[in-house]
């Protein structure tokens, strides 16, 4: 992603999103949580709520039934009956004590992806449920005795599915849409397997599952939150994380036409269900088109309409796969009739700004012409003969008119040198912008390039392939054009020699004329541009 938008010079992307917006209420509430991460792996979310005197402890492991290996289903669930009883300093039946003498309530689930523990308390109890939490993260004991009991209990709910005609038909359904994945089991487990899990097995399980840099501790409610993580630290701090778990290598196969199941029983009562394949947790939040690098539509193209913007993009019934749904063009910038079109047509739009030293700019664009536009000039005639290429440079008389539309926080700006000095924190800082998770990007070319950095061998060849492109498009034959740049003629005519770096002598002369630029663009778009003064 971070890459992607590198390759303009300067470029404005306005992140849009159909089904789900980038901007809303919901914002500011989230802002409010606070992520900690303790040494030992463990993450720590924390959000104060002081509605009333109370607060909700949930401690979440990655260790769901996807997590087990063949012949071990249902180890998850029978683990978190398990975690009930004794652990190393609390004796069976001393955690429900404690949560009732301090007037809370507790339990626990099993999911297809984790297993979950909870515990409300009034919130000057805190600390009860912070030290049963942390006491039961790794020192359960696993007694054989209560192991044994355990199992009697899972195998009993076993066979009370058996009365349950929705359960026997999602046993049987599941398995059926599932034929590879771990999903395909039950979360309880098959009974088999249940019967034959041993202490040995269950430790194992416990010991590579439950351990601090696989956990989740969220904190909710009446609390301080520097207090809260000073208990959090003292109770979770000082436990130790081992080897990270296995991760689940089976991927399901597509699925190639409609699969039935019919599970026949006694009685009369009809039941249906109906499983859908959706993309899995790791699919990106950020949907970007790639049938086109730029569309343009704001500059070029409005007069089109919305209905011929939106084909460029996914289809509305899975616009609620995304986070946000955008495009980059470097056009957007400098057109006059952008701001209010992209205000009226998006108002709640999130717009990122990459601005470029405006003299390495200005070369890029002399590269890009002489690339694509047959230019065989010098730097210094391209200037002359084409003084916009400076003028563009001074970026904040057309930032300005964006920020008559949008709030100053609905606009974020990046320094392009400053994106290649630490990328994983600019990606970072256009997740946190966008409240998307970093690396639910999606994955872009890594090749760093911006724009073109080659003169053509067949330099007049490909100026007119180019042009005609361009020609193409404005007669609305883009499906021609696509088909061309998916055979990669474009791509092999590009080829020929690098252009000559930069001179720096002139490089430092033209930067001058910028100077006052570079202090009023830092006071408008509140960036740092000491890179580009060295």
């Amino acid at each position: 992603m971070i890459t992607r938008c590198c390759r303009f010079a300067v470029g404005l992307a306005c992140c849009v999103a159909f089904g789900l917006p980038a901007t809303g209420a919901a914002s500011a509430d989230a802002s409010a949580i606070r992520e900690t991460v303790l040494p030992n792996g463990l993450k720590v979310l924390t959000k104060e709520l002081h509605a009333a005197p109370v607060v909700t402890v949930w401690t979440l492991y990655r260790a769901g039934s996807r997590h087990e290996r063949p012949g071990t289903t249902g180890i998850s669930h029978l683990l978190e009956h398990m975690l009930f009883r004794s652990t190393g300093s609390l004796k069976t039946g001393e955690i429900d004590r404690l949560i009732q003498l301090a007037g809370g309530r507790h339990n626990a689930y099993t999911s297809y992806d984790y297993t979950g523990y909870h515990i409300t308390l009034p919130s000057d109890r805190l600390e009860t449920g912070l030290r049963i939490e942390a006491d039961r993260m790794l020192n359960c004991m696993l007694d054989p005795d209560e192991l044994k009991t355990e199992l009697g209990v899972v195998v009993s709910e076993l066979q009370g599915r058996l009365n349950d005609p929705e359960e026997l038909l999602e046993e049987t359904t599941r398995a059926t849409a599932f034929l590879t994945h771990p999903y395909r089991n039950l979360i309880i487990g098959w009974k088999a397997d249940v019967q034959s899990l041993t202490r040995e097995a269950v430790r194992d399980y416990y010991q590579t599952h439950y351990q601090p840099s696989n956990a989740v501790v969220v904190i909710v409610g009446d609390i301080q939150t520097e207090a809260t993580l000073d208990l959090v630290r003292n109770y979770f701090g000082v436990l130790t994380s081992g080897p990270p778990p296995p991760p689940v290598l089976a991927r399901e196969p597509p699925q190639r036409g409609e699969r039935r199941v019919v599970v026949r029983g006694a009685g009369s009562t009809a039941h249906l269900q109906a499983f859908f394949h959706i993309p899995p947790a790791s699919h990106p939040d950020v949907y970007m088109p790639s049938r086109r690098k730029e569309i343009r539509f704001f500059e070029r193209y409005y007069e089109r309409g919305i209905s011929w913007y939106s084909t460029f993009f996914c289809p509305p019934e899975q616009a609620d796969r995304y986070q946000a749904i955008g495009e980059i063009s470097t056009q957007y910038y400098d057109c006059e009739a952008c701001p209010q079109r992209i205000f009226t047509t998006l108002p709640h739009s999130k717009l990122i700004i990459m601005l470029r030293h405006p003299v390495n700019r200005a070369y890029s664009q002399y590269g890009f012409v002489v690339q694509r536009r047959n230019y065989r000039g010098s730097f210094q005639e391209f200037l002359a003969s084409r003084s916009a290429a400076l003028e563009k440079g001074f970026y904040s008389r057309y930032l300005k008119q964006y920020l008559r539309y949008f709030d100053r926080n609905q606009i974020l700006a990046l320094v392009f040198e400053d994106v290649f000095t630490d990328t994983v924190k600019t990606k970072k800082t256009i997740a946190d912008f966008l409240q998307i998770a970093p690396d639910k990007f999606p994955e872009a070319d890594s090749n760093g390039r911006v724009n073109a950095s080659t003169v053509p061998t067949h330099q007049s060849l490909y100026g007119f392939v180019v042009k005609t492109g361009r020609r193409l498009r404005k007669r609305n034959l883009e499906p021609v054009v696509d088909f061309v740049m998916r055979l990669g003629i474009q791509r092999i005519l590009s080829k020929g020699n690098s252009l000559q770096p930069l001179d720096g002598e002139v490089k430092k002369q033209l930067s001058q004329l910028y100077q006052q630029e570079f202090n009023e663009l830092e006071q408008c778009m509140q960036i740092d541009l000491s890179s580009w003064r060295k």
